[in-house]
This record gives structure tokens, sequence and C-alpha cells, in this order.
């Protein structure tokens, strides 16, 4: 009974694993927060916060949907 159990929870963590790894990198939606892309777009740190709050304002808009 515990070998079955410790199984699944081994199974458990091994699904679990790849999607938090996968949200890490993500950076929830914030693609102009990486380095590369920011630097691709010439994005300058007024364009930078400006995507803050338009994000900021969308995800409000949503939530109160």
């Amino acid at each position: 009974m515990l070998r079955k159990f410790f199984y699944a929870v081994l199974l458990l963590v091994f699904l679990i694993l790849p999607a938090t790894a996968t949200a890490r990198n993500t950076g929830l939606g914030k693609w102009w927060h990486h380095p590369k892309v920011s630097e691709k777009l010439n994005l300058s740190e007024d364009e930078i916060s400006n995507l803050d709050k338009q994000f900021v304002d969308s995800r409000r808009r949503l939530i109160k949907l």
C-alpha cells in the first residue's frame, strides 16, 4: 500500500514539474520583460512601463467580466 502511494506521488511530481517550469519561463505573459525580445524590439523603459500598465488594466477588466 505504501509503495503504491509513493509511486502515485512520484508520478504526480513528474507530471506537475514540467508545467511549473514552463510557467516560470513565460513570466505570466509579460514577454516584453524578456531581454532578447525587448532588445530586438528596441523597447524603451517608458514603453515597458506602459505595457505593464496596460497588462494590469486588462487583467482587471478580465476579472470584472
